[in-house]
């Protein structure tokens, strides 16, 4: 059988070694501008190395470099998408259960900080104080949403609450 783990063939462009595209990012709204406290959840969309990179021996820091940038923009981020960006910034289409490994131990612990809720886990950027957290990032009215609802941390669900003029809507 074969691997779920394949390149990016979706851009059409191979990633070369040691050269990093410039950030992009994608931000999705869901008219949430202009409220106190909301602003447009933005998806990190960077190729940073190749598969190949990704598991060569020494690429330890380079994903955990990866993975900060990735919690830095997005964070809060749930497990499950962080590992989907990671891939996504290595080239990959889909994350399967190496790339989940390799990600997992990779995350850097001076950087990113962990909270479960439930059985979801998230990531977020060390320079953030969840307790007082009060930001939301509304998503897309498409099939681009980039969070589903159980992605979005409870903090940030609060946040939305407290805001004026917040619908249920807007919070996913």
């Amino acid at each position: 059988g074969g691997s779920s783990e394949t390149p990016n063939r979706s851009t059409g462009e191979t990633p070369i070694a040691g050269r990093v595209q410039e950030p992009k990012s994608t931000s999705y709204s869901s008219g949430s501008e202009g409220r106190p406290g909301a602003e447009l959840y933005r998806c990190f969309d960077q190729v940073v190395g190749t598969t190949e990179e990704f598991y060569s021996d020494d690429s330890t820091r380079a994903v955990a470099r990866s993975i900060t940038k990735i919690v830095d923009m997005e964070g809060p981020v749930a497990e499950e998408l962080l590992i989907k960006r990671v891939a996504h910034a290595w080239g990959f289409d889909r994350s399967g259960a190496k790339i989940r490994r390799k990600t997992l131990a990779s995350i850097p612990s001076d950087r990113v900080v962990r909270s479960v809720e439930g059985e979801t886990v998230f990531y977020w950027p060390a320079t953030i104080d969840q307790d007082t957290y009060d930001q939301f990032r509304g998503g897309a009215k498409s099939d681009e949403t980039p969070r589903k609802s159980s992605e979005i941390p409870v903090a940030e669900l609060a946040a939305a609450a407290r805001s004026p003029g917040w619908t249920l809507d807007s919070a996913a």
